[in-house]
């Protein structure tokens, strides 16, 4: 969170694998594939900062920009934009500005630059959402599975809906944006059973491009729906061992008498393919891969030299505005929810859930389980209240000895128990990872952190409810709420949850104790598992076995009957 003595490239882009440049897998997978990505490259990148001197600065300028920090007694920001002659008309970005906000508090910031996102459904917080794959018998032997051991479903995550592929980098989804019948049978009857006799939803996947392989590209390869290169052919991407095609979802610019029925088509598409399926909710993944080399037919007339640039920075936000388009216009908002991973200045007045990416299935501060926890708060600070990471992490490298441990998984779930939502991934190689379904104790000790997430649920309502209604983002960096204890701009690894719990994941392997900081203020901390109460101001050692995840509560909360009730049913006795 600390951006001091560092420069930061904006340019949307996937966060690579390891992103340490000093690591040696960050070093082999960039001699592999150019993948190991930075401490810059990220999904989500934005033109902005907030300062603790308490004024945030943005650039609305969509092209290619640097933020540096590197210097003592000024930051400096680049950008990449033609200045046209006075003579040449319509190349002029009137909507491009630099803004500054002042304002008494960080917090009065936050709240300033965040919409709010809408309330989540209520059937999320009836448990975990469960990423399975393998087809219609599958999915609910999981589900039969995982109930018998205890652990509380909101909802199945299906992402291979519509069939899969086989990849050097492992199993894929077929990204042909329909239901595949022969791999899930009888799917459309199992959603509605499934709503109605178990309370448990069903989710899917879908991104803005298809495999030119599949029939619903086909059906429309003869239309004018596609992104086209500046050579003026059709843009056709290798994706890992798979060919797409992009959909041009790019709104037509306000001056221009026209209507983009490719972006029309699509969203028809999943209207009828994700929600007239039944499905309660999708990730809406990608966004990020629009090369510079593209081209719309609905770009606006100042984008002139940097179209390609503006295209790239500008797809995840037109993505997520998309997204949010068929949800209102079927009349679904507040009962479906997508969550997305890549955006920009706009992606927070659209999207309803974003998620952390592709985390590596380890320990590591650069790219493992600790960097989901500085991806939530970073948004938080930049105005998107509600996010979540998959539990476990995703990026898996069997062959390097990278895969998912028993402990990390149950170290994620128990971090997880304490964010809006709880779901799953079983990685990009789910045969090497472990998962909740591996073993039966693996199972009962994930159920039982489920169960913890629901009997906390009322709490979490609330926070998710603040964060529509005032603004303030459900997880906070402590220093958002304790601005005034120098200490706490320090703590990158805690925060609060609401106003009222204050949450230090478990972040390295083999411990059973951990380090908290503990505001100071006027309120007494009291241990959740424990009961043991502290004044703030200091640092504390508590016992954190497995399943015991560091927590305390305010002991003037309003909720401190529930914390307490939780502390008696799950404390270790």
């Amino acid at each position: 969170l600390n951006l001091r003595g560092r420069e930061y490239p904006i340019w949307v882009r996937e966060q690579g694998v390891g992103r340490n440049k000093s690591s040696t897998l960050t070093q082999l997978m960039d001699l592999y594939s150019k993948g190991g990505g930075d401490y810059h490259t990220t999904y989500w990148p934005q033109p902005s900062f907030i300062s603790s001197r308490k004024y945030y600065f943005e650039s609305s300028f969509p092209t290619y920009s640097v933020l540096d920090f590197t210097q003592d007694n000024r930051h400096t920001l680049y950008w990449h934009l033609s200045t046209p002659h006075n003579d040449e008309p319509g190349a002029i970005c009137l909507s491009c500005r630099l803004s500054f906000l002042v304002k008494d508090t960080l917090m009065d910031i936050v709240t300033a630059l965040n919409p709010g996102q809408p309330e989540l459904p209520d059937w999320v917080y009836n448990g975990a959402i469960l990423g399975v794959q393998g087809g219609t018998d599958t999915m609910l032997d999981y589900l039969d599975e995982a109930e018998a051991q205890g652990v509380s479903v909101s909802g199945l995550w299906i992402q291979d809906w519509s069939g899969k592929i086989t990849t050097e980098f492992g199993t894929r989804v077929f990204w042909n944006w329909a239901w595949n019948s022969t791999w899930y049978p009888d799917l459309d009857n199992v959603i509605q059973y499934l709503d109605t006799e178990r309370q448990v939803k069903v989710t899917a996947y879908i991104t803005a491009h298809l495999n030119t392989d599949g029939d619903v590209y086909k059906s429309a390869e003869a239309e004018e729906y596609w992104l086209n290169t500046d050579e003026g052919v059709r843009l056709v991407q290798d994706f890992g061992e798979f060919s797409v095609a992009t959909v041009d979802i790019i709104k037509q610019p306000p001056d221009c008498n026209c209507i983009n029925v490719a972006r029309g088509w699509y969203k028809d598409l999943m209207k009828k393919n994700l929600i007239d399926l039944g499905l309660a909710g999708w990730m809406a993944d990608f966004g990020e891969y629009t090369p510079i080399n593209a081209r719309t037919r609905f770009a606006e007339r100042w984008w002139g030299k940097e179209h390609g640039e503006v295209l790239h920075q500008i797809y995840p936000e037109e993505w997520a505005q998309l997204n949010r388009e068929v949800v209102e216009e079927a009349g679904k908002l507040g009962d479906i929810m997508f969550w997305m991973r890549s955006g920009g200045l706009a992606s927070k007045s659209s999207q309803v859930m974003s998620w952390a990416g592709d985390q590596t299935v380890d320990w590591t501060q650069s790219d493992g389980l600790p960097s989901s926890i500085i991806s939530a708060l970073s948004l938080s600070m930049s105005g998107m209240g509600l996010t979540h990471s998959d539990i476990g992490g995703y990026t898996t490298i069997g062959q390097l000895q990278i895969t998912r441990s028993k402990e990390l998984l149950l170290r994620w779930a128990e971090y997880a128990a304490f964010t809006p939502i709880m779901r799953t991934h079983e990685g990009n190689q789910p045969e090497v990872n472990h998962q909740f379904y591996t073993d039966k104790d693996t199972l009962q000790s994930f159920g039982r952190l489920t169960n913890i997430y629901v009997d906390l649920s009322n709490y979490t309502r609330e926070a998710v409810k603040q964060n529509a209604d005032q603004h303030i983002p459900v997880m906070r960096p402590i220093f958002l709420m304790f601005e005034n204890d120098p200490e706490t701009y320090s703590v990158e690894y805690q925060y609060m949850l609401g106003d009222d719990l204050l949450v230090a994941p478990v972040l390295q392997p083999g411990v059973d104790t951990w380090d908290v900081y503990l505001p100071a203020g006027q309120d007494t901390w009291t241990h959740l598992w424990s009961l043991a109460e502290y004044e703030g101001g200091q640092y504390v050692n508590v016992f954190s076995d497995l399943g015991h995840p560091p927590v305390f509560f305010r002991k003037s909360s309003k909720w401190s009957d529930l914390f307490n009730q939780i502390s008696e049913k799950y404390a270790a006795k």
